[in-house]
């Protein structure tokens, strides 16, 4: 669920593993409570603060986390002075359901999800710069988010648009980057 407090982050599930206590807290600015009923209904405590006052450190590494309900944070540069036009064929190699879209604003092929299931965030923007941006989120273990970005950087790969992916899990500190550099490349902003 989304955290209340700051609008940004989701509210997980986690056990302090030296007591065994239930909290929920947000991943974003660890607003905490002691039961799910109470989010955006009670008051929240911070996390760091709470766990002091336990005597643990406060570290997300005090608790067990179901991290099958984790949200990743990626980042994607495409180097693409044209836009993705001509990538529409290698869309289904990649576990993200994207479809392309053209924008007028840029006059470029732009790549959208095909379809919101709630577990994967992505937004792209057309760029008048050599390099296309775009972020989100995916929800699910750090491996399962790593197997997804693999799929597209293999996506860009066949349609050779060099690029470089990088996926992030706060709560465990582990970060991955796939980078591909195509045969005709010119040059990276």
């Amino acid at each position: 669920m989304l955290c209340p407090r700051c609008e940004q982050g989701d509210v997980i599930r986690g056990i302090i593993r030296s007591t065994n206590e239930v909290i929920y807290v947000c991943q974003e600015c660890e607003a905490s409570w002691s039961r799910a009923e109470y989010v955006g209904v009670e008051p929240f405590f911070d996390f760091g603060m709470y766990m002091v006052g336990l005597g643990l450190d406060p570290l997300w590494t005090e608790l067990e986390l179901d991290l099958a309900k984790l949200k990743h944070h990626f980042h994607l540069e495409i180097l693409a002075p044209n836009g993705l036009a001509g990538i529409e064929p290698y869309l289904s190699m990649s576990l993200i359901p994207l479809t392309t879209y053209f924008t007028h604003f840029t006059q470029q092929v732009i790549l959208k999800l095909s379809h919101c299931g709630g577990e994967i965030e992505f937004e792209m923007d057309g760029s008048s710069h050599t390099t296309m941006y775009a972020s989100g989120h995916i929800v699910g273990t750090f491996e399962e988010a790593i197997q997804k970005i693999d799929s597209l950087s293999q996506a860009l790969r066949a349609a050779n648009f060099p690029h470089t992916i990088g996926v992030d899990d706060d709560v465990t500190n582990r970060s991955a980057q796939i980078s591909y550099r195509a045969r005709t490349t010119t040059h990276w902003e």
